[in-house]
């Protein structure tokens, strides 16, 4: 009776699973760089770019702050994997250069979207009220010498958590592939 309960549980958990949550996500990472011995990020890029997204969903209400978001998060992640990130150019010693990317950031979408069109139900935490979905959409390239190294677009959308806690775990996701060496 255990295992029926715990399959039935599991069962209705994976069904529930696409309906709470979407990710799309595509872009290749270098298997010749060493991505483990970067010191340095070079931010010389952090735009937004979503005005064919806003045209096509009119329900759509953009989160402002999510470019800003953005870049605080980033400079975090990074610090925790010892990584400093420069937004200007700065003058470096030559050991420090050898261990430099060059990051542009593109902001797609970031907000939410309501079934009627109306501002978004207030909220306590990271939860979307009932008919609310939020999207999240970050784009990255990473160069060295200028050429590609890493270039990904991670697309997400959640009818359960706001669009923050999805800009946090795609920046994470990228933070944590440019400074390691997994493969995707």
């Amino acid at each position: 009776m255990k295992k029926f309960l715990a399959l039935a549980t599991l069962l209705v958990v994976l069904l529930a699973l696409p309906l709470t949550a979407g990710a799309e996500r595509s872009g290749w990472k270098s298997n010749t760089f060493p991505f483990k011995n970067v010191k340095v990020v070079y931010l010389k890029d952090l735009s937004r770019q979503d005005t064919d997204f806003r045209k096509a969903h009119p329900a759509f209400i953009r989160d402002d702050d999510a470019v800003r978001k953005t870049l605080l998060t980033l400079q975090r992640d990074f610090k925790k994997e010892g990584v400093t990130v420069y937004s200007n150019p700065v003058m470096l010693p030559d050991k420090k250069l050898r261990n430099t990317i060059t990051l542009q950031v593109q902001v797609n979408p970031v907000g939410i979207e309501t079934a009627d069109g109306t501002e978004p139900a207030p909220r306590k935490g990271n939860k979307l009220a009932k008919g609310e979905t939020a999207y999240a959409s970050v784009t990255f390239l990473a160069t060295k010498n200028g050429q590609p190294i890493y270039q990904v677009t991670d697309d997400r959308t959640s009818t359960e958590y706001d669009s923050d806690a999805l800009l946090a775990a795609i920046i994470r996701t990228a933070t944590d592939e440019m400074t390691k060496n997994a493969k995707k």
